[in-house]
């Protein structure tokens, strides 16, 4: 899954175009084309506060984005920290299984009866998803 950046209002203090991510909480990013031109002049010889200025970056994102080039080799995003559960499809088969064992249990109760424990919602999409509804 893709996340598009949408174009957002010039910023007045800087000069170039902001986008925000619509997944932040319209958190301001830069453009690639102009993070490509700060690693650049960085690259090409300027310290990293002159290109700063050169290209009117903050001196702080500018320091971010030039330790992030150097960390991993790119300026795009990292992904973020949350918690990522991986429904399998054994996991599905026994949510299935205690669904049919036990027929008027509620969705709540049939996720507590599964390891990992799913959430009732869980229970009811993986059971929707299924026609067992």
């Amino acid at each position: 899954m893709t996340v598009a950046t949408l174009p957002c209002a010039t910023d007045p203090w800087y000069g170039h175009a902001l986008l925000v991510d619509p997944t932040m909480a319209c958190q301001p990013l830069l453009d690639s084309p102009l993070k490509n031109c700060f690693i650049g002049t960085v690259l090409a010889g300027k310290s990293v506060h002159k290109a700063a200025k050169t290209h009117s970056i903050p001196q702080t994102t500018a320091n971010d984005l030039f330790q992030k080039y150097r960390k991993t080799g790119s300026t795009h995003r990292c992904t973020g920290s949350g918690h990522h559960v991986t429904i399998t499809p054994q996991m599905e088969w026994a949510v299935k299984h205690h669904a049919l064992a036990n027929r008027c249990t509620p969705f709540a109760s049939i996720g507590k009866m599964v390891t990992p424990q799913f959430s009732a919602s869980s229970v009811w999409r993986i059971l929707d998803e299924a026609g067992y509804y």
